[in-house]
């Protein structure tokens, strides 16, 4: 993105978005450049999930007690997404991680008949975001499932030739695509499936594990 239309992109928003703007769209040329380290955009990230991502808000939100929903314990996914929002982007960083300008936290409570979901979907570079709530029985689930998504980013290359920075040297570009995974959990009913982002989580699958037992037992029990 052009230093220009970058700038005007900054306009009007707060010095955390602005970092997450340079993070994903500035353009760095020249020997000495760098890019901006993948932990001040980690840093955002971090403070929006302390502020938007919390247990008590999302049972706030779903309206329960934490003595109503002790069937075993509450369950947060997050990670980044595609962006619902305007301005979107995906970027590999130097560390081998793949981020986006949009962020999700689901949270997932159990009591002894429902399923209470409380959803929120940010964006780090405006004051966009999307919240969303859900009840769900369990004779109405039919499968908690994970998947993958795949995504790709276009990165650009900036190598040197003929001399080095101070002798006369040129400079090219060239552009690299890289493909990730993203891992998706699926809470699944007739004729609807809710799919959030688990790529923050380091043991989801063996979380995804146990609420299928959980569900295993409920069905079991209905019988």
């Amino acid at each position: 993105m052009e230093a220009a239309q970058l700038k005007q992109l900054k306009k009007g928003r707060t010095p955390d978005q602005c970092t997450a703007l340079d993070y994903f769209f500035e353009e760095k040329s020249g020997c000495f450049a760098k890019p901006m380290p993948d932990k001040e955009f980690d840093d955002v990230v971090t403070k929006l999930l302390n502020t938007l991502g919390t247990q008590e808000k999302a049972l706030n939100k779903v309206g329960m007690d934490p003595d109503d929903v002790k069937e075993i314990a509450p369950v947060c996914f997050h990670g980044y997404i595609g962006g619902p929002f305007d301005i979107r982007s995906w970027k590999v960083g130097t560390d081998n991680r793949l981020r986006s300008t949009a962020y999700e936290v689901t949270w997932l409570f159990f009591s002894a008949e429902q399923v209470f979901m409380y959803n929120v979907i940010f964006d780090t570079v405006s004051d966009s975001k999307k919240e969303r709530t859900e009840e769900y029985f369990y004779r109405d689930i039919t499968n908690f499932s994970t998947s993958t998504d795949t995504v790709s980013d276009i990165q650009t290359i900036t190598t040197t030739t003929k001399g080095g920075c101070f002798r006369g040297s040129k400079t090219k570009e060239t552009s690299r695509q890289t493909t990730k995974e993203i891992a998706m959990f699926s809470l699944i009913v007739p004729g609807d499936k809710f799919t959030c982002s688990m790529t923050g989580n380091a043991n989801a699958e063996s979380t995804v594990q146990g609420m299928k037992q959980k569900l295993r037992e409920k069905k079991s029990a209905m019988h």
